[in-house]
């Protein structure tokens, strides 16, 4: 496809899928989504024959947010445009300057469980020594779905109580220390699944566990507890998060641990304990309201 007099081809797109997968260390399923993204945004410009400018481009934008597409969603197609542009300028293509707009989303307060919930999707999981493996580990850490999928035997050590993690945001490796429960719940699971090499949790088949597999099984497990349907291996994720900074946990460990690169990342789960603080002084303070008790 001609661009601006530039030829781009998939293999270009290629190249830079690979670079995010390897060089960025983004998950699979960010790849693909990326993908997705830069492949409509290039059949917008064949279909109309226009070429790469500022013009197209935002032609592009307002033509995705006729869709009917949550800001969210159009953000992620700016975001994936804009890391495109700047990858085919790195490798040498002569792009007219071009700055994609920036869609402004409205950061979100993250879902978080209470622990009495957390407790009652493990309950549903004492059948299973992997399914209250899996639970408890990704209460207990804080990993993402795709770490858990990624973790091997080797990664684990349960004499120190901690396990590494590899493949995280930006490839970097980190160590996190794992509760006495889900030590435990592991120690268990490696009874029956056994000891040696190769992935840590397994599918049915015995093949390493996908993350399909493992939203499947949260879903299934918060529905089975009344959580309703839309918890998910991230609800876990910001439900530790919240809870260590609602028990006095200071935000730079809490930034460390879920391997964030940006503390204004982590930021967001002092809103969520902020508010729950203001909850908590208005049903306790006599004159929170202006209402002497």
């Amino acid at each position: 496809m001609a661009i601006s007099g530039v030829r781009v081809d998939l293999d270009s797109l290629r190249r830079f899928l690979v670079y995010l997968s390897v060089e960025r260390g983004f998950s699979e399923r960010t790849v693909v989504g990326y993908r997705s993204d830069i492949l409509q945004f290039l059949g917008f410009l064949e279909e109309r024959g226009v070429g790469l400018e500022g013009g197209s481009i935002r032609m592009y934008i307002a033509s995705v947010a006729k869709r009917g597409y949550k800001r969210s969603t159009v953000a992620r197609k700016v975001s994936a445009l804009r890391s495109f542009l700047k990858f085919l300028a790195k490798e040498g293509f002569d792009l007219p300057r071009i700055d994609p707009p920036t869609v402004r989303v409205e950061r979100r307060l993250p879902r978080f469980l209470s622990a009495e919930d957390v407790s009652g999707m493990i309950e549903r999981a004492l059948g299973s020594a992997r399914d209250r493996a899996i639970v408890e580990l990704l209460y207990a850490t804080g990993i993402r779905v795709g770490e858990l999928c990624a973790l091997d035997i080797g990664d684990l050590s349960l004499e120190e109580g901690v396990i590494r993690i590899r493949g995280g945001k930006g490839g970097k490796e980190r160590l996190l220390p794992i509760g006495g429960k889900a030590l435990e719940a592991i120690g268990e699971y490696l009874k029956v699944r056994g000891v040696g090499n190769g992935p840590l949790f397994l599918s049915r088949s015995n093949r390493r566990i996908s993350d399909r597999s493992v939203r499947r099984l949260v879903k299934r497990l918060a529905e089975e507890a009344g959580l309703g349907k839309d918890v998910s291996p991230h609800t876990l994720r910001h439900s530790f998060a919240t809870h260590l900074l609602e028990r006095g946990a200071d935000l730079r460990s809490v930034q460390e641990m879920l391997g964030h690169s940006s503390l204004s990342t982590t930021q967001v789960y002092t809103h969520v304990t902020v508010r729950r603080l203001k909850e908590v002084y208005e049903k306790a303070h006599p004159r929170a309201r202006g209402v002497e008790g």
